[in-house]
Order: structure tokens, then C-alpha cells, then sequence
């Protein structure tokens, strides 16, 4: 009997020892829970002790992407906003940039971030000076004109403007260059250095003139300069340029340029006797009227116009026998009135059946005939023929009037 009674009793201690095991298990598993969440908040805790500590955007940036949902989360994006700021102004700032386009670009990416910042005043003023500072260093008309053209009304306009009014005037200066002379008094036609440029202008374009050497420079600074200082050396220049081309050349056409440049010139006779050979040898070559003409308008005192007059007068009856014009034997018997062949002419007028676009005109054709048939030919020795033939009629009054509208260098012949 006594092994039976020892079982029971072990039978009955079971149940009390399942509790008690179980009991141990919840107790170890409480315990891992409350560490895991004790040890998480000490994670974020140093975490966001550690970015503070750092202060860079990328540390802040790491915490967010970690801890996004904390109770730090607000004033890490505060104190990143804050980081921000100070990045940029310490890439700005870097000595050795001196890329402006990059350091605005960077600057500008403050707005990107934070389009409604708490910083955003102190940032566009951080870029002006910036910019402006940028403009003075590189001190040039360009730099100071990107400054004035972001900031038209910038704290520092009115020194921008002076200081781009002196870069140009240094410019100019330096480079000896007339296209930068001419940008600053285009620019500035009543600023500080007006007075300076024009007459570096002036000396310059002097300079320059003189070593190209040609008579379109020497024109060009006549025009630029009328009454420079430099005027009276660069005529004495621009005349012998002239009439060395002439001479070398031998054209009418060199002569002419040079008398129509320098009608008093110290070489006028020279010119003079040039002209004249070379165009009496013209008028002789085409042996016409009007190469006579032209010379003894120009040369009506030369030593060769007696010959040219004969060699004219020749010239005239021959046109008139070649045209069979009753008009042109006129107008030899009214220029050579005891010319040579006065009575050649006269023989041929009085031929009555002298014929001419279809109209018969003699010593007995009809008034009103013959007036239309001027009017038709409409020339000065047409008029003189109708009121010799007609002194007395009607339309006399309106050949005389026609007559002297027609007047001209024929006038100058007879003298």
C-alpha cells in the first residue's frame, strides 16, 4: 500500500509547479520588453544629441530619415533650416570660388529648401553684398553691370554705377582701344572721365592714322576731329598721300580728288597741269563736242584752248554733216558766226527740201509748223533758228523765255 499513497501525492504537486514555470517566463519576457523600449529611447535620445553636437544639414537629414516621427522632429527642422544657412554662406565665402554664377546658385538654393524661410531676408541681403563685393573684385564694366541689373534698386547702386564709370574710363585707358573709348562716351557723354577719354581718343586715332596711311584714315579723323589738335599735321599728311597716289597713278580722276580735297593745296599747280594734259589728251582721243567742252570750262585760260576751240569747231560741223540736223548747222553758225565753214551752212540751210521727221522746214515754212516743231525738238539752237526766222510772230516772247531756261555752259564758251 505505501507506493501507491507516493505516487498520489507526487501527482499532486504537479499543477503548483506548471504556475510557477510560467510565472518565470512572463516575468523574463516583461522584462526583455521594458528593456527594448528603455534602450529605443536612449537610441533617439543620443541621436539627437549626436546631430546637434555635428550641427551639419547631413546629420540632420540622417536623424529625419531615422526618427522622422519623434518629438524632435520640429526642432530638428529648425535647426536644420539653421545649418542651411550657415552652409551657404561658408560655400559662398570660399576665398578661392570665384565662379559668382555658382555661389548665387547656391545661395539660391536656400529658396528651394525653404520657400517661405525664416531667414529669407538675411539671405537676399547675404546675396547682394555678396554679389556686390564679387563685382568689386573683379572690378570690370561687366561685373559691376550684373550687380545693377539684379539690383536695380541694390543698397549699392549708386556706388556701382560709379565704380562701373571707372572701370570702363581704366578700360579704355589701358586697353588703348577706340570701340572701349567710344562704349564710355556713348555711355557717359557728361561723366567724370569725358574730357580724358576724348582727347586719348583723339591722340590715338592720331597714332593709328598715321601708321596706316591712307587717305581714308586721315578722312576719318577730319571727320572725327575737325578742329583737333592733331589737324593741321594730319592735313600736311593727308595731302601728300593724295598727290603721291595721283602722280604714281596719272589719273584724271587722283587729280581731280586731290584739288576737290585741297583746292589750295601746295601742290595745286602740279595737280593743275596734270589735270589738264591728261584731259587734253582725253578730249583729242575722243574728239566729241562735249570732251571739248569740259575742257575749256575747267581750262578756259590754258595755253592749249585756241587749239582745242578749232578742234571744237571742226567737231561741231562734222556732227552737223553727219546728222544732216538743221538744227546743229544752226547752232555752228551762232558759236562760230565767221567760222570756217559759215558758208557751207548757210548752203545747206537754204536748201528747201531739207526734210526732218517728216516735217519740211525752209525760209518759207508755216508759223505754226515750224513752232510745233521746236517745241518738238525742244534745244537751245532749235529756239535761236525760230526767232531768226520768225522775229516777229506771235510765240517769239515764249522761245525767248524757253531760250534762257536752256542757258547754261554755252554761256561759259562764249566768254
Amino acid at each position: 500500500m505505501r507506493p501507491v499513497l507516493r505516487m498520489n501525492k507526487l501527482e499532486n504537486q504537479a499543477p503548483h509547479s506548471t504556475v510557477f514555470l510560467l510565472s518565470v517566463v512572463l516575468l523574463i519576457l516583461l522584462s526583455i520588453t521594458v528593456s527594448i523600449l528603455i534602450g529605443g529611447c536612449s537610441t533617439i535620445e543620443t541621436d539627437f544629441e549626436n546631430a546637434k553636437e555635428k550641427n551639419t544639414v547631413a546629420a540632420f537629414d540622417q536623424f529625419l530619415s531615422e526618427h522622422g516621427d519623434s518629438k524632435y522632429s520640429n526642432e530638428v527642422n529648425d535647426l536644420r533650416e539653421n545649418a542651411y544657412l550657415t552652409y551657404i554662406k561658408d560655400s559662398a565665402n570660399k576665398e578661392n570660388s570665384s565662379d559668382v554664377f555658382r555661389q548665387t546658385s547656391i545661395i539660391d538654393s536656400y529658396f528651394t529648401e525653404y520657400p517661405n524661410g525664416r531667414y529669407a531676408k538675411e539671405v537676399n541681403e547675404f546675396r547682394e553684398t555678396l554679389l556686390f563685393k564679387k563685382a568689386q573684385k573683379i572690378d570690370s564694366p561687366s561685373s559691376y553691370r550684373s550687380y545693377i541689373i539684379e539690383y536695380p534698386n541694390g543698397r549699392y547702386l549708386s556706388e556701382s554705377v560709379r565704380l562701373r564709370e571707372k572701370a570702363l574710363y581704366k578700360m579704355a585707358r589701358d586697353s588703348k582701344n577706340i570701340e572701349h573709348m567710344d562704349s564710355y562716351l556713348a555711355e557717359y557723354p557728361s561723366g567724370v572721365y569725358h574730357s580724358d577719354v576724348l582727347k586719348l581718343k583723339e591722340r590715338t586715332l592720331f597714332e593709328q592714322v598715321k601708321n596706316v596711311n591712307t587717305p581714308t584714315e586721315y578722312e576719318h579723323y577730319r571727320l572725327e576731329f575737325p578742329k583737333g589738335q592733331f589737324i593741321q599735321e594730319v592735313n600736311q599728311l593727308y595731302e601728300e598721300v593724295l598727290i603721291k597716289a595721283a602722280l604714281e597713278k596719272n589719273t584724271m580722276q587722283g587729280f581731280e580728288e586731290y584739288l576737290l580735297k585741297f583746292p589750295d593745296g601746295t601742290h595745286k599747280n602740279k595737280a593743275m597741269s596734270s589735270l589738264e594734259l591728261l584731259l587734253y589728251e582725253k578730249a583729242v582721243s575722243q574728239n566729241s563736242v562735249e570732251s571739248y567742252d569740259r575742257f575749256l570750262i575747267l581750262f578756259p585760260q590754258s595755253l592749249r584752248t585756241e587749239t582745242i576751240r578749232k578742234l571744237r569747231e571742226e567737231a561741231l560741223f562734222r556732227h552737223a554733216q553727219e546728222s544732216q540736223s538743221l538744227t546743229g548747222y544752226f547752232r555752228y553758225l551762232v558759236e562760230y558766226p565767221t567760222g570756217i565753214h559759215v558758208e557751207e551752212v548757210k548752203l545747206f540751210i537754204k536748201d528747201d527740201q531739207y526734210q526732218r521727221n517728216g516735217e519740211v522746214l525752209s525760209e518759207n515754212v508755216d508759223v505754226e509748223k515750224a513752232w510745233d516743231y521746236t517745241l518738238k525738238v525742244d534745244s537751245f539752237f532749235q529756239y535761236i533758228w525760230f526767232m531768226n526766222q520768225f522775229p516777229d510772230s506771235k510765240y517769239t516772247e515764249k522761245a525767248k523765255d524757253l531760250l534762257e531756261k536752256k542757258r547754261s555752259a554755252l554761256d561759259l564758251l562764249k566768254e
